[in-house]
C-alpha cells in the first residue's frame, strides 16, 4: 500500500514541476495562457463522489440551467430504439422581458433487454423564472412523474452463464416492480442587497407527494410527503487587501410516510391487512462557508461546516402495537488550500471529516422482532485530497492543438462503520463494516486536436479495503433455510467496486455548406471486474464497450432539423453490469444492455 501512495504523490508533483519548466517554453510558441477559476467553488472536487459536498441544502433540482436561452422556441423529439425504446415529446420555452417560462412533456417506453424487465414513464417538466425587482429573482420549478418499472432480479453465475438476459424466476412469480406518481414543487427566491450589493439572500421552499405500489415479498402501498424550508445569506467583503466570502444557512425538512402491507399473490394483493406503519423523518442542518484569498490571485483558503440533526420515528399500529425511534447527529467540518501556480495551472488539498447518517430504507431490519435495525450505526469518514488542474489555449491562429484541459486528483479515505448493503431473497438491508481504507485517483484531459476535431480521456482507479470487519452473515444453507454465518471479512476488498475504469472519445463536427452540419462520435469504455460480496468470493469479469454515432444538423431559417443515429456495444460484448451485493443466496449477476440502436429525430421552431 505504501509504494502506491508514493507513487500517486509522486505522479503530482512531478506533474506540477514539468507544467511550470513548460511554461516559457509554451508562450515562446505562441500558447496565450487562460486563467483558471481563482476561487474555491465550495463543494466542488476532483473526486466528487468523496467530497464534503455544502451546496445549497435541501435536494433542490438545478432546473435553472435549462433556463438559460435567449429566444423562445418550440422543438418536438423522437428518439426509437432496440427493444421497443421510445421516447417522445415536446419542449416549450417563452422568454419576455420579464420572464422565461419552459416546460418539457415526454413519454419514455422501453421493452427490456431482460425478461421481466420493462417500463414506461410519464414526465412533466415546469420551470418559471422572474425578476420582482431589479435585484432579485423568482424561480418556480416543479415536475410530475407517472410510471412503473418491472425489476428481473439476479441471476446466480449458473444462470447467467446459461442465458444472461433472463430473469430471477422468483422476480417473475412475485411480480416485482414499483408502479406510481410522484409530484414535486419548489419555490426559490434570491436578492441582493447592500450599497455594494455584496450581500446575498436565499429562500426556498420545496414539497412533495409520492403515491406508489412496491410488489416484491410482500405487496406494499407507500404514501408519503415531504415539506421543507432552506435558507442562506452569502457576503462578499474586503478586509483590507483580503477578499472573504462568507455565507451561512439551513434547512429544515420533515417527511410523514404511511406504508401498507398485504401478502403477495403473483403481483396482486390479498385482501388481507398484515401491517400498517406510519414513519415520519425529520432533518435540521445547518451549514457554515468561509472562503478567504489569502494572497492575491495566487492562494485560497476555504473552510466549510455542516451540522446535522436526523431523527426518525416508526410505529406499527396492528397488533402487537409496538415503536420505534433512532436519532443521529453529528459536525462535517472540512479544510481546502487551493494555489494558483501559474494562471493556467493550479493545485489544492483538502481535509475533511464526514458524518453519514443511514437513510430510512437502509434502517430496515432483517429480523421481525425489531421494527429498525437496532445496530445500525452512522458511517464516519477522515478524507484526503490531493488535485491538480490546468487549463491551455493556444492563439486564434493555431490550427493544431488549439486547446487542452487536464486535472487530476488522488484521495484517502479512513472510514469507520462503512454502510454495507446485502440481500436477503429480494430485500436490502445494511450492516457496518468496523473499519476500511478506500485509495483512489481520477484523471481527465480533454484535448482540440483540430478545428472541431476534440479528443477526451479519463480514467479512474479505488481500491477498497477492509481493516476491520466482524459480522454476523444472514446466508442460505444447502437446503435453501437462512442462517446466521461468524464472518470475518478482514483484509478483502470492498464489492461493487471497479480497480480501474477508462474512457477514450474522439468527436467531429464539419460544417458541409452554411447552416448544414454533420457530426459523429467514437468512444470505448474499459472496465474492470469487480468483488460481488464481502467474501470476496463471487467476481465479475472486465468488459470493454464500443459506441458510435453519426448525425446531422440542419438550420432553415427559423426552423431546425437535428437527425442522429448510433450503434452502442458494438461488439455485442455480453457482460455484467452491476451487481446485487451481498446476496444470500449468491444471486449476485445482473446483465448489462447487449448491441443496441437508436434513432432520433427533433423539430424545432425558434420565435
Amino acid at each position: 500500500m505504501i509504494p502506491v501512495k508514493k507513487l500517486f504523490l509522486s505522479i503530482f508533483i512531478l506533474y506540477c514541476f514539468s507544467c511550470i519548466y513548460a511554461e516559457k517554453n509554451l508562450v515562446d510558441h505562441g500558447l496565450l495562457i487562460t486563467g483558471l477559476n481563482d476561487r474555491i467553488t465550495p463543494g466542488r472536487s476532483f473526486l466528487n463522489a468523496y467530497f464534503f459536498n455544502v451546496n445549497y441544502p435541501g435536494g433542490i433540482p438545478d432546473y435553472t440551467a435549462d433556463l438559460n436561452f435567449d429566444r423562445s422556441s418550440l422543438v418536438q423529439f423522437n428518439q426509437f430504439g432496440s427493444f421497443g425504446s421510445t421516447d417522445n415529446g415536446i419542449t416549450m420555452a417563452i422568454k419576455s422581458g420579464k420572464y422565461r417560462f419552459l416546460t418539457r412533456y415526454s413519454y419514455l417506453n422501453n421493452n427490456g433487454y431482460r425478461q421481466h424487465n420493462s417500463e414506461y414513464w410519464q414526465i412533466l417538466n415546469v420551470a418559471l423564472e422572474t425578476n420582482p425587482g431589479p435585484r432579485s429573482e423568482l424561480t418556480i420549478l416543479g415536475y410530475y412523474i407517472n410510471g412503473q418499472i418491472n425489476f428481473p432480479g439476479s441471476l446466480t453465475k449458473a444462470e447467467f452463464e446459461i442465458d444472461p438476459y433472463n430473469a430471477d424466476p422468483r422476480s417473475v412469480n412475485r411480480d416485482e416492480k414499483k408502479k406510481g406518481t410522484m409530484g414535486r414543487v419548489d419555490i426559490m427566491y434570491k436578492a441582493k442587497f447592500g450599497k455594494s450589493l455584496n450581500s446575498e439572500i436565499t429562500v426556498a421552499g420545496y414539497g412533495n407527494i409520492q403515491s406508489y405500489i412496491r410488489s416484491t415479498r410482500e405487496y406494499k402501498i407507500v404514501n408519503k410527503y415531504c415539506v421543507g424550508l432552506s435558507g442562506m445569506y452569502v457576503n462578499s467583503a474586503r478586509l483590507g487587501s483580503i477578499d472573504n466570502i462568507f455565507s451561512i444557512g439551513g434547512d429544515l425538512f420533515t417527511q410523514p410516510e404511511r406504508t401498507e402491507e398485504y401478502e403477495n399473490f403473483g403481483g396482486e394483493k390479498s385482501d388481507q391487512l398484515e401491517q400498517l406503519k406510519s414513519e415520519k423523518t425529520e432533518r435540521t442542518e445547518l451549514f457554515i462557508t468561509d472562503n478567504i484569498e489569502i494572497v492575491k490571485k495566487k492562494l485560497f483558503v476555504n473552510f466549510t461546516g455542516k451540522y446535522e440533526n436526523l431523527t426518525y420515528k416508526l410505529t406499527e399500529e396492528t397488533l402487537p402495537a409496538r415503536s420505534d425511534k433512532k436519532i443521529y447527529q453529528g459536525f462535517s467540518p472540512e479544510l481546502t488550500v487551493k494555489y494558483q501556480v501559474r494562471p493556467w495551472i493550479a493545485v489544492n488539498a483538502s481535509y475533511g471529516l464526514s458524518f453519514d447518517p443511514p437513510d430510512d430504507n437502509q434502517l430496515d431490519s432483517p429480523y421481525p422482532a425489531f421494527l429498525y435495525n437496532q445496530d445500525l450505526l452512522p458511517q464516519k469518514s477522515k478524507t484526503f485530497q490531493l488535485g491538480i488542474e490546468s487549463n491551455i489555449i493556444r492563439a486564434d491562429t493555431a490550427l493544431f492543438f488549439k486547446k487542452l484541459y487536464f486535472r487530476a486528483g488522488f484521495f484517502k479515505s479512513d472510514i469507520e462503520n462503512e454502510l454495507v448493503p446485502y440481500e436477503v431473497y429480494g430485500d436490502m438491508f445494511f450492516r457496518n463494516a468496523s473499519r476500511s481504507d478506500r485509495l483512489g485517483f481520477e484523471l481527465e484531459s480533454r484535448l482540440e486536436i483540430y478545428k472541431n476535431l476534440d479528443f477526451e480521456f479519463s480514467c479512474t482507479g479505488t481500491q477498497l479495503i477492509y481493516k476491520s470487519y466482524a459480522t454476523q452473515s444472514l446466508e442460505a444453507d444447502s437446503t435453501g433455510n437462512l442462517v446466521d454465518v461468524n464472518r470475518d471479512f478482514a483484509g478483502n476488498r470492498g464489492p461493487n467496486d471497479p480497480a480501474c475504469s477508462m474512457f477514450v472519445g474522439l468527436s467531429y463536427k464539419y460544417p458541409v455548406v452554411k447552416k448544414i452540419d454533420i457530426f459523429a462520435r467514437l468512444s470505448y469504455q474499459v472496465i474492470s471486474g469487480f468483488w460481488a460480496d464481502d467474501a470476496n468470493t463471487g467476481k465479475t469479469g472486465a468488459h470493454r464497450l464500443l459506441d458510435g454515432l453519426l448525425g446531422i444538423e440542419m438550420k432553415f431559417g427559423k426552423f431546425n432539423i437535428l437527425a442522429s443515429a448510433g450503434l452502442n456495444n458494438i461488439f455485442n460484448e455480453i457482460y455484467v453490469g452491476y451487481a446485487t451485493v451481498n446476496s444470500a443466496d449468491k444471486r449476485y449477476y445482473n446483465a448489462g444492455i447487449p448491441r443496441n440502436y437508436f434513432i432520433s429525430l427533433n423539430l424545432g421552431y425558434t420565435f
